[in-house]
């Protein structure tokens, strides 16, 4: 009976030295988790940021481009095939026709070019 009581106790000391290891393994991965928990907040936080200023410069360029097709263009170009305009305004003429093309081309939406590169998964 002594033997059987003495082996109960030996195997109770090794379940409580598991039990002490198990609860340390426990608060360390408790700890990581905190961790992990911050780290994704500020993740989601940034990208919250990013997803924000994206918008904000997305309806920049729809606004600015709205604004450039709203505006008539100018009869300059019906009036530089006169031969009696002076050369400096057919200058500014050509120089208008090329920041109105410059402009477009930089309206090219690179916002969603960039989602494009952007992996769904």
């Amino acid at each position: 009976m002594q033997f059987e009581i003495d082996s109960l106790r030996e195997i109770n000391l090794k379940l409580l030295a598991e039990i002490t290891e198990l609860r340390k393994e426990n608060a360390k991965v408790k700890a990581e988790n905190i961790e992990r928990d911050k780290e994704k907040t500020t993740l989601i936080a940034k990208l919250d940021d990013d997803i924000r200023k994206i918008k904000q410069e997305q309806n920049a360029v729809n606004i600015l481009s709205e604004s450039n097709t709203s505006i008539p263009k100018s009869p300059i170009h019906s009036i530089t095939s006169q031969s009696s305009i002076s050369p400096s305004i057919e200058e500014i003429s050509k120089q208008s026709d090329y920041s109105d093309y410059s402009i477009e081309k930089n309206n090219a939406d690179p916002i969603s070019q960039d989602f494009d590169l952007i992996p769904l998964d």
